[in-house]
């Protein structure tokens, strides 16, 4: 009789037909095991992530370095969501030693992992993506701890940006109301002097990130017309249209996503872009309305 414990473990990634590398249902499960153990704070759950994070990588031959740089040039330019500080150690190479120098922000490093990664060919596979439905579950479970909700809304975030860039705008939108969710409930715990608070300067970028994001998910499906989460006169908006000042602040001499010039334009050319939206949704419209009136 065979002993169970001989049998070899499965493989965390396995061949998806002629696709690039899959996570595995083992890596699920376990991805899923360990972020729940650390949610519950059991022992030894921390460097279980830790472990299967790196092992992860490894397998798929990457390096955090490489995909810090590259996410710090394409996405983090457009739509800042991680932190500088956290950008900047990763592009460094401070991450590339392994379990003992990884980030506490693991499931933020498998996001930024997953945006990175070459896209699969086949668009049924974007949807059913094992690594993108786990990391869909692993914010459901920090939704629901209630605890570091600025890390769960960074890592929702950027699924919503992955849905975005991927055609799946509904699910984008979806994801998107969340974070605007977390982020009042974060608005809220903010005014709590014991809470972990963030820069100003790094709050007005997150909320930039938001408004750019709302109004690329609509153009990125109009034969849909998506309506746009966070409207002009929303307050959300309304609080990115007041911090605009007259003049544009001087570059900085460190040039970085969220510095407060490029947060004071992004909100100007989003302006332009809203009304570039209700162009195009008016056009929808009446396409529709004639299509109608043909038939």
């Amino acid at each position: 009789m065979i002993d169970p414990r001989d049998i070899p473990p499965d493989p965390l990634f396995v061949q998806r037909g002629h696709c690039t590398l899959e996570l595995s249902t083992r890596g699920r499960d376990e991805l899923l095991r360990s972020v729940i153990g650390c949610a519950n704070r059991e022992a030894g759950a921390s460097e279980n992530l830790a472990e299967l994070v790196s092992e992860i990588l490894d397998i798929s031959e990457t390096q955090i370095s490489t995909i810090m740089s590259e996410h710090a040039l394409s996405v983090h330019q457009w739509c800042p969501v991680l932190d500088e500080e956290f950008l900047s150690k990763g592009k460094g190479g401070e991450y590339d030693s392994g379990p003992p120098h990884l980030p506490p922000r693991l499931v933020l490093l498998l996001c930024v992992f997953m945006l990175t990664r070459r896209s699969c060919a086949h668009v049924e596979h974007v949807s059913t993506s094992t690594l993108y439905t786990a990391l869909k579950q692993v914010s459901a479970i920090g939704q629901a701890t209630g605890e570091d909700l600025l890390d769960v809304f960074r890592m929702s975030m950027l699924v919503a940006i992955y849905e975005c860039g991927h055609g799946l705008s509904r699910q984008a939108y979806a994801t998107l109301s969340s974070c605007v969710g977390l982020f009042n409930l974060i608005q809220l715990d903010m005014q709590n002097p014991t809470y972990r608070r963030c820069s100003e300067e790094t709050f007005s970028s997150l909320k930039a990130a938001i408004i750019m994001l709302d109004r690329m998910i609509p153009l990125s499906a109009i034969s849909n017309s998506l309506p746009i989460v966070c409207p002009t006169k929303q307050p959300l908006s309304m609080s990115i249209a007041s911090k605009i000042e007259p003049q544009i602040p001087p570059p900085s001499p460190t040039p970085y996503a969220s510095s407060p010039r490029k947060v004071h334009i992004k909100p100007l050319w989003l302006s332009k872009r809203d009304e570039f939206l209700n162009i195009l949704m008016l056009f929808s419209t009446e396409g529709s309305l004639q299509k109608r009136t043909t038939i």
